[in-house]
């Protein structure tokens, strides 16, 4: 149920960011989410669990930054906007 609700709010998301051209970003973001499922395959078992925790730590961090950087873009991008119309 959690994996299924992050879905449709990344698609959601990607959607709304890139209306012009979804089909791009969709496909990008297949792109990387298989990458990450092969490469989690590939080292399974040439590491310990501790070391995949770490891998799995540092990717949540920088999938949290990158979102961060992602929603302050856009509200600046939308508060420009509506500078714009307002003046």
């Amino acid at each position: 149920m959690g994996d299924a609700v992050i879905q449709t709010q990344i698609n959601a998301l990607y959607g709304a960011i890139f209306a012009e051209n979804t089909e791009a970003a969709f496909a990008n973001y297949r792109l990387w989410e298989s990458l990450g499922f092969a490469m989690s395959f590939w080292y399974h078992a040439m590491l310990t669990i501790r070391s995949k925790l770490y891998i799995c730590i540092a990717f949540l961090l920088t999938g949290m930054v990158g979102y961060a950087v992602v929603e302050v873009t856009e509200r600046r991008k939308l508060s420009r906007l509506r500078h714009h119309m307002n003046t």
